[in-house]
């Protein structure tokens, strides 16, 4: 794997990170606890796998997004 490719997947993956914990802050009303608690934690809407777990590849991370924002409509998981 070239140096180039690996560094495109590690942006990847900050990406997501940012993506999901920036929606997760505003789930949570900006309390960074929390947030970070939810996204440690098993996550029933995700299979209850942790949803840092979650952000190998764009659908999973997309699912995050999903169930975050179901969650944020108050959608029953």
């Amino acid at each position: 794997m070239g140096l180039s490719l690996l560094q495109h997947v590690e942006s990847d993956h900050l990406a997501a990170l940012i993506a999901v914990f920036e929606n997760a802050l505003t789930l949570f009303e900006d309390d960074v606890t929390a947030a970070t608690k939810w996204m440690n934690s098993p996550v029933r809407g995700v299979g209850s796998k942790h949803t840092l777990e979650m952000l190998r590849t764009r659908v999973e991370t997309n699912a995050v997004l999903d169930l975050i924002g179901r969650l944020q409509r108050g959608v029953l998981v």
